[in-house]
């Protein structure tokens, strides 16, 4: 296949890639289209698979050429309306940021977390119609729910759980403990 390469896009920074993949020689007349018809692609050297290949350090270049001067979510956009494979090299931060699919299908929402704030958590990937899945409660902190399970499910009493504590069996003796743990203890 050629063109098959990822190619850097506007700004050029260290993320800023797109990869671009013909599979026929029809997939890369449309990709000569959405690149405006260059005068370079018309050569017959560029005309079937094997001549891209042949050439194919020369083609990456000038692809290369036009894709600078696009972003790689709008030179993905094009690409794919005109019915060429193409998607943007992501970061974490671009797939959590930016990501058009992910941003429709609400794969990361905004939840309070209690030390850290306002962030951004991964939703459930999945989307059931008849029983919706969703995210709404941030991770906990540690040992959040030691009273719950110690009191609740094991059914100790209070004064036991202040023992673990006391004794290093819940909790590391010589670490200092959080304020919401000395507050289910007292």
């Amino acid at each position: 296949m050629a063109p098959h390469n990822a190619y850097r896009t506007y700004p050029g920074d260290y993320n800023d890639w797109c990869v671009i993949v013909c599979h026929s020689n029809d997939e890369w007349r449309r990709l000569v289209q959405v690149m405006g018809n260059p005068s370079w692609a018309a050569a017959p050297k560029f005309a079937t698979v094997a001549g891209r290949l042949r050439h194919q350090q020369e083609l990456d270049e000038q692809i290369e050429a036009w894709s600078m001067t696009l972003g790689k979510y709008e030179l993905t956009e094009r690409c794919q309306a005109a019915g060429v494979r193409a998607l943007p090299v992501q970061s974490a931060e671009d797939r959590v940021e930016h990501d058009p699919q992910l941003r429709d299908r609400e794969m990361y929402v905004e939840i309070e977390h209690p030390a850290l704030g306002r962030r951004k958590v991964q939703n459930a990937p999945f989307k059931l119609s008849k029983t919706p899945a969703s995210n709404y409660l941030p991770s906990p902190l540690i040992g959040q729910h030691t009273r719950e399970i110690v009191e609740g499910l094991l059914g100790y009493s209070h004064e036991d759980l202040r023992a673990g504590f006391a004794d290093g069996t819940l909790w590391p003796v010589k670490r200092s403990r959080f304020p919401y743990m000395e507050e289910m203890l007292r």
